[in-house]
């Protein structure tokens, strides 16, 4: 049987999706590299945690020739989808259905429903999102000085910050997100104002997730300031910066800093 890694880059046929390995990298990066953007997610995981950490799986599905044609990315017990060739869906939503615990699925919109669809056991709300990217070249004004990144020593305003609304996060969880992601803060007198978080980057673009204002400094600029500052660092390493939105106000907000939406996102979470 010829492997996924070796020269041909093909493997035997299959009738579903099987498990990669370091061999594959090649193969999963060409068929990754046809959404650059879209798929920074599984291009950050493989940087991040690489081929053999417990928490981080990828998955393969070949055609009849051998060709590696979609993939489903996990890290914990969130998935991600892509299936270019819109192909592949039932199978996909068979892999995910025997997997023990799915806390969310996401991916392109129009690759990723259809799988969705074909999902029992896990009550998933579908939110529908828009994935923007803002082009390299965009002139942006330098962000304000109480903008920085964050270090393990603001982890507690961090927790503290996280948890003054609707979001629930335990301190061992920031402290990680810190450790393994870059995050930007506005931080105002000791107090953390907004925050995000930056998913990469990797050679292509970084992704910007989890922007999150206190109520009490919503209207105030922190978070257009947040995410000027972490575009502006993306932009000045020739990185992409990306983000998706469902809430119009950011996404005036976005639209004014200069992103631009290139596709339908689809984000699921299990119904709490």
């Amino acid at each position: 049987m010829l492997h996924a890694g070796g020269p041909s880059g093909r493997r035997a046929p299959q009738t579903g999706f099987v498990e990669l390995d370091p061999h594959d990298e090649g193969p999963l990066n060409r068929l990754l590299e046809q959404a650059p953007y879209e798929n920074v997610f599984f291009f950050a995981n493989l940087q991040v945690y690489g081929w053999r950490h417990p928490d981080v799986t990828h998955w393969g599905m070949h055609d009849r020739a051998g060709q590696l044609r979609a993939a489903v990315g996990r890290r914990g017990t969130n998935y991600l989808v892509f299936d270019p060739a819109h192909a592949y869906a039932t199978e996909a939503a068979a892999l995910l259905n025997e997997q023990p615990a799915i806390s969310s699925i996401n991916g392109i919109w129009s690759q990723t429903h259809p799988v969705i669809a074909r999902i029992t056991g896990t009550d998933l709300v579908v939110h529908p999102e828009h994935f923007c990217t803002l082009p390299l070249g965009t002139a942006l004004p330098e962000a304000p000085a109480y903008v920085r990144n964050a270090t393990l020593d603001d982890v507690d305003a961090l927790t503290r910050h996280y948890n003054s609304g609707e979001t629930r996060r335990d301190r061992s969880s920031v402290q990680r997100t810190v450790q393994t992601e870059r995050v930007y803060i506005a931080e105002v007198d000791g107090y953390v104002y907004s925050s995000l978080v930056v998913v990469g980057p990797t050679r292509h673009a970084g992704l910007i997730v989890a922007v999150l204002t206190a109520a009490s400094a919503r209207g105030r600029g922190y978070a257009t300031a947040c995410v000027t500052a972490a575009s502006r660092d993306l932009l000045a390493a020739n990185r992409v910066p990306c983000l998706f939105w469902r809430n119009p106000v950011a996404g005036r907000v976005y639209a004014r800093i200069g992103f631009r939406k290139i596709c339908d996102w689809l984000l699921s979470q299990r119904r709490s």
